[in-house]
């Protein structure tokens, strides 16, 4: 994960979902396209996206892209993204 994205939070998700969601600045965003099994993982989990602390662990999680737009707004409240 550190050689896809420098330390900070970051935003994986899912393809599909990415076109739909406006991404933020200062959240790294990795898509299924570039990380192997993601799709199948998140498929597993019954999410589309999941947000990830400047740690790596996770933050929160999204089922659809308006939670995505909503997790990522809040993101912006706590001074995670611009």
């Amino acid at each position: 994960m550190d050689d896809l994205s420098p330390y900070g939070p970051v935003l994986l998700v899912d393809a599909k979902a990415h076109d739909s969601i406006e991404m933020p600045r200062g959240i790294a965003v990795l898509t299924s396209d570039r990380v192997p099994g993601l799709s199948d993982h998140f498929a597993d989990l019954g999410i589309v996206a999941a947000l990830l602390r400047p740690d790596r662990y996770c933050l929160a999680t999204a089922t659809t892209a308006r939670d995505t737009a909503n997790m990522l707004a809040r993101a912006r409240q706590l001074g995670l993204a611009d």
